[in-house]
């Protein structure tokens, strides 16, 4: 099917709005009807690299107006974009590959949007944690998503034991060592080049996955799911001792931020307890 068979289905009329719109995440027929009925209708497309983006609409035979929005030049662009809106444009917001502000620029955009009572509506589709997870094997019922990993952001929800996050092949194995520091050697699954023609999915203990990465170095954009073994809370009790032990060297500020990664709690609640030892 070409596009001018698409069009003649006459799947969206033109709407003033945000229209975000899901992109394929590797291969290009992994877009919705919808959503190239969309780009091709839009006054505007805003798009992290538009020769990715061109690149996409070129396969479909559409032709748009481009324009490049991201985290460097949001904040500068952003009143623009807003004025057309609130004029009566239709406004498409893509990324460059999966479902737009999943670890990339628009939440900015889209806030402001909503303040101002602008019609903003989704167009679904491709998305690499969603396609991780669902190829799994784990638990899909309840899970976090973590983003981009973050060692010093890194904390367990209290509510899921299911932890994803994107990683980059260089620093895929320190990141599985790292989490089996933290969580110790529970199930994963490492998904790769989710739809490409090099799509892996690999599963088993962390231990095994360290182990095949470091004989077999990966390439790709990756998606990492763990399922984290339940991690004892500690007491205050607990706590009060690590602190007393801590503050012989360190300021308290300091040592409250390392308990709190160590024992994946809040910081402010060390701290708390920190200066009722202080007052005693």
């Amino acid at each position: 099917m070409n596009f001018s068979d698409i069009k003649q289905l006459n799947l969206m009329s033109k709407e003033a709005g945000l229209y975000i719109i899901a992109t394929p995440i590797g291969n290009l027929g992994d877009i919705s009807l919808r959503a190239l009925s969309a780009l091709n209708s839009a006054d505007l497309i805003l798009c992290e690299d538009t020769r990715t983006t061109k690149n996409l609409l070129g396969k479909y035979g559409i032709s748009g107006k481009l324009d490049s929005y991201n985290d460097v030049n949001g904040g500068k662009k952003r009143p623009a974009i807003l004025e057309k809106l609130q004029q009566g444009q239709m406004i498409a917001l893509v990324s460059d590959a999966g479902t737009p502000l999943i670890s990339d620029p628009g939440y900015k955009l889209v806030s402001e949007a909503a303040n101002l009572g602008i019609k903003i509506i989704p167009l679904p589709g491709a998305s690499a944690l969603i396609a991780a997870l669902s190829c799994s094997g784990l638990p899909t019922d309840n899970f976090t998503f973590m983003g981009f990993y973050n060692k010093k952001k890194l904390k367990k929800s209290a509510n899921s034991d299911i932890l994803i996050f994107y990683e980059s092949a260089k620093r895929l194995v320190k990141t599985l060592e790292e989490l089996q520091t933290k969580f110790g050697d529970c199930n994963s699954c490492i998904a790769r080049e989710i739809t490409k023609i090099y799509e892996e999915f690999r599963r088993g203990k962390l231990s095994e996955n360290i182990e095949y990465y470091k004989n077999h170095p990966p390439k790709g954009e990756i998606v990492i799911i763990i399922e984290a073994e339940n991690i004892e809370s500690a007491s205050d009790e607990d706590i009060e001792k690590m602190l007393i032990k801590k503050l012989q060297t360190q300021k308290l500020g300091q040592a409250s931020e390392e308990i709190a990664t160590e024992l994946n709690i809040s910081k402010k609640k060390v701290y708390q307890i920190g200066l009722k030892l202080k007052n005693h």
